[in-house]
C-alpha cells in the first residue's frame, strides 16, 4: 500500500522484524557502489547458498541486505526459514533505485505499533495495519 499511495507530509514505516526494517533503511541510504556490490551476488535460486546464508552473522550493510533479501526471496511463504525453490530470481538490486527517493523522507521504526501511534497520532493521521497472521506462516 506504501509504494501505491502518494507521499505524505510524514511518513512512518514500522515492522517488529528488525531485519525489514534494517532493509527499508538499507534501501533508503543505498550508495551505487552497494547496488554495484550487489550485482555481483548469485541471485538465483541455490539451497545450499541458502542455508549458508541463513546460518551466516553479516557485519557488512551489503552482505546483511544480501542475506535478507536473498533468504526472504528463496524461503518458503517468505519465512527466511525454509528454502522454497522459485525460478525467476530476485533482482532486487534493480528496484533499489526506483525505491530510494520513496524512502527519502520516511521515518524507518522497528517499534511496537502503540508506541508509533502514541507518538504520530493526529486528526489527520492515517494508519495502515498489516496484521499478523497466526498460523499462516512459521513465525
Amino acid at each position: 500500500m506504501f509504494w501505491k499511495k502518494e507521499p505524505s507530509e510524514v511518513e512512518v514505516i514500522n515492522d517488529m522484524d528488525k531485519d525489514i526494517a534494517d532493509s527499508y533503511r538499507f534501501i533508503k541510504q543505498v550508495t551505487e557502489d552497494q547496488v554495484s556490490r550487489l550485482e555481483k551476488r548469485k541471485w538465483d535460486a541455490d539451497k545450499e547458498l541458502f542455508f549458508r546464508l541463513l546460518n551466516s552473522s553479516p557485519s557488512d550493510l551489503v552482505d546483511k541486505f544480501y542475506k535478507f533479501a536473498y533468504t526472504n526471496h528463496h524461503s518458503y511463504g517468505t519465512s527466511r526459514k525454509t528454502f522454497g525453490y522459485k525460478p525467476n530470481a530476485s533482482r532486487i538490486y534493480n528496484r533499489l533505485i526506483r525505491m530510494k527517493p520513496r524512502l527519502e523522507k520516511t521515518i524507518i521504526r522497528s517499534s511496537d505499533y502503540k508506541e508509533i501511534v502514541k507518538e504520530f497520532d493526529s486528526p489527520d493521521t492515517f494508519f495502515y495495519f498489516d496484521p499478523p497472521y497466526p498460523g499462516e506462516w512459521p513465525g
